[in-house]
């Protein structure tokens, strides 16, 4: 699990999302990220605002399909398919991620990683 601290009141945490297990519900995400996140927006975001865009769809998300009642699939995990989702896109979700892990202790945010 990785976990980062970005001014909030709790930690925003990711896992890998379980694609294999849930296809329709991964197939879902993908479709509802791309409606919701545009890439060129995503791509002009500072590392904060884009912690708060991840935090807001995953919350829209959750609301609408209720993937943790229906699925076992909890917010750490959708927030794990929307990087995937913005890697899809174009967008380097996941090179965002681990970059982000690898500035430790910059001034924009305070980044853990548990496992």
């Amino acid at each position: 699990m990785i976990s980062v601290e970005y001014g909030a009141r709790w930690p925003i945490k990711f896992e890998s999302f379980p694609a294999d297990e849930v296809p329709e519900l991964y197939e879902g995400l993908i479709e509802f990220v791309g409606s919701r996140i545009g890439i060129e927006t995503w791509r002009g975001m500072d590392d904060v605002k884009k912690c708060r865009l991840i935090e807001k769809i995953t919350i829209e998300f959750c609301k609408e399909t209720s993937p943790k009642k229906t699925y076992g699939v909890g917010q750490a995990m959708v927030r794990g398919g929307i990087i995937e989702a913005l890697d899809i896109f174009g967008g380097g979700g996941t090179e965002w991620l681990m970059t982000l892990l690898s500035r430790r202790g910059s001034s924009q945010s305070e980044i853990t990683n548990e496992e």
